[in-house]
């Protein structure tokens, strides 16, 4: 009965899976990356990997039939060449390989799954080049402009069954993966999905036996310990034989690893222990292994910036040297650190967004300050019509003037406080003193300054005079965080100087100076302001009769008089973030 058993279920397994066909392929641009799409009837299980000298991207495409129009394309457009395909093996193992010519210097790529489409994203130097979209579908070849003879087909240099990627590097520069496993010398646990589909439906059968029949089915050369013997208890209906196996091992608390061609399975406990006497530490093995030294040519950051960032990711045995003139990192490591900075290099040289600070400086009558609903002392929590929101006063910083105070709050829209000043200018109750836009790196500091210079006379320590330039005016600093979910956090720091009308005894000027220190979060696009600057002026008018006003003596006594009026303006601070993406 037993016997009967086993028999049944090799028929079923020796039974193959409706093939998919592979039916479109598509290449369009995406900013400076571009998009090769590959659409099938059905769900996609593939593999990848990278061939060097030329570059050329492979993709096979399991349990599948090739139904394109055509085997070679000559595509010319973004960062493809041209797209060879074929019928690499004939079904029910059914493999359609697919070789993507690659154009210019392939500085990264990455494959992603979108239901019976594969999605594969490939960025080139030079990158951002428009061109028009491409595609081929089993029914009709989209006209190509611009053609040249597609090399003949080739195959790689090896072949991967085992659901493992496996990549190369190229000038420099390295490919990163998700989830790559790095070749250190160390056995590593297999993993994979997908894979011809298959069914099994067994009670109390041997491991043996099941791990024979999978064999079977994938083409995979599969070894047990010889004094393994255990049972499974499995009903898996239509599932790639990868996930069947997947399943099978973690039941049985077994573990699997690529040897060459040969996929060794045995139980984890062991599997760690042979790894332990392989090397008690990685820092032993480390010590064994042999040095290398590659160029990492940087593109984006400087090289000098990713000194140390780069440093942690080496061996005790690793160095770092900086060459300024070509922008470059020469890394000297063993194999496995080389391939981890690889992994980490696009991510950390990548480019930088960028925020495009407007600022706006505005000197408004404080009599006609609340024409734009500015209320600094309420916040503006209790006005329903308010353009500014929010509001937080700041301790008073002001020299000279204990009541000076810097205020903060957010505007929505700045259509309407520019329709406010546009009215308040023409009434000449408001003076527009400043405009200046900067573009800021994500994270750095820019200054915006408004004012003049003046000299100061200094004495040196040796008493020497010396004379040094000092500016008064308003000068504002900002350094720009993107958020996440778009927003911009701003880090504020206002200082508004200005001379003061009196003098030290030795004649030497003083200077009022109010400042403060704030973090404000704000959407892309948003205003936040300064306000709560407020500056006194007095002025003194003398009028009189014409002629008799003129009369010595008699004209200032009887004929005219002074009359002084103090004018009050308030300083408001408009800070506009625009996120610049460089893609």
């Amino acid at each position: 009965m037993r016997l009967l058993t086993v028999c049944s279920l090799l028929l079923l397994l020796a039974i193959p899976a409706a093939a998919y066909r592979v039916t479109d392929i598509s290449v369009i641009p995406s900013g400076d990356v571009t998009l090769v799409t590959l659409t099938a009837d059905d769900a996609i299980s593939y593999e990848r990997f990278l061939l060097t000298d030329p570059m050329r991207i492979v993709l096979d495409i399991g349990d599948a039939v090739h139904s394109l129009p055509s085997m070679d394309f000559s595509v010319n457009r973004g960062a493809i060449l041209s797209i060879r395909t074929s019928q690499y093996k004939a079904p029910p193992e059914g493999i359609v390989r697919i070789i993507i010519d690659v154009n210019g210097e392939l500085l990264n790529y990455n494959a992603s799954l979108d239901g019976n489409k594969l999605i594969l994203e490939i960025q080139t130097d030079p990158t951002g080049i428009p061109f028009a979209a491409w595609s081929a579908t089993s029914e009709y070849v989209q006209p190509v402009l611009t053609g040249g003879d597609v090399a003949p087909l080739s195959s790689p240099d090896y072949t991967t069954l085992s659901g493992q990627s496996v990549a190369t590097s190229t000038r420099g520069i390295r490919i990163s993966e998700i989830n790559r496993q790095i070749e250190d010398g160390f056995p590593v646990e297999w993993s994979g999905t997908g894979g011809r589909r298959i069914t099994i439906d067994v009670v109390d059968a041997s491991v043996r036996t099941v791990m024979r029949a999978i064999s079977d089915v994938s083409g995979m050369n599969i070894m047990l310990p010889e004094d393994y013997d255990a049972s499974v208890t499995a009903r898996l209906q239509n599932v790639g034989w990868r996930d069947a196996l997947t399943a099978i091992l973690n039941s049985q608390g077994l573990v699997a690893s690529m040897e060459g061609n040969v996929l060794r399975i045995l139980p984890r406990d062991q599997f760690y222990s042979e790894i332990s006497q392989m090397a008690l530490t990685r820092h032993d093995r480390e010590n064994l292994q042999e040095l290398q030294t590659e160029i990492f040519v940087i593109r984006y950051a400087t090289a000098q910036s990713l000194n140390n960032a780069l440093s942690t990711a080496l061996s005790d045995r690793g160095q770092i040297s900086v060459d300024d003139r070509t922008n470059s990192l020469i890394i000297t490591d063993i194999p496995y650190k080389l391939e981890e900075v690889g992994r980490l290099l696009p991510i950390l040289d990548s480019p930088t967004a960028q925020v495009m600070i407007e600022a706006k400086l505005v000197e408004i009558d404080a009599s006609y300050a609340n024409e734009m609903g500015i209320d600094w002392s309420l916040g503006n929590l209790s006005r329903t019509n308010a353009l500014v929101h929010g509001g937080a006063s700041s301790t008073g910083l002001a020299v000279g003037d204990p009541s000076g105070s810097f205020s903060f709050g957010t505007i929505t829209s700045m259509f309407d406080v520019n329709a406010v000043l546009t009215l308040l200018e023409s009434q000449n109750h408001a003076h527009i003193l400043s405009e200046p836009r900067i573009a800021i790196i994500d994270n750095m500091t820019g200054t915006v300054m408004s004012g003049k210079e003046i000299p100061l006379t200094l004495l040196d320590p040796s008493g020497n005079i010396y004379i040094q330039m000092y500016s008064v005016g308003v000068e504002l600093t900002v350094t720009p965080h993107i958020n996440a979910d778009n927003n911009v956090t701003l880090e504020l720091f206002p200082v508004v100087s200005e001379l003061s009308a009196e003098a030290t005894s030795s004649n030497q000027p003083i200077i009022l100076t109010q400042s403060a220190n704030t973090t404000l979060m704000i959407d892309d696009g948003a205003t936040a302001v300064i306000g709560g600057i407020m500056r006194s002026k007095q002025t003194t008018v003398r009028r009189a009769i014409p002629i008799l006003g003129s009369i010595p003596l008699l004209g200032d006594l009887l004929f005219s008089y002074n009359s002084e009026r103090e004018e009050s303006t308030e300083l408001v601070i408009f800070v506009t973030p625009h996120i610049i993406r460089p893609y």
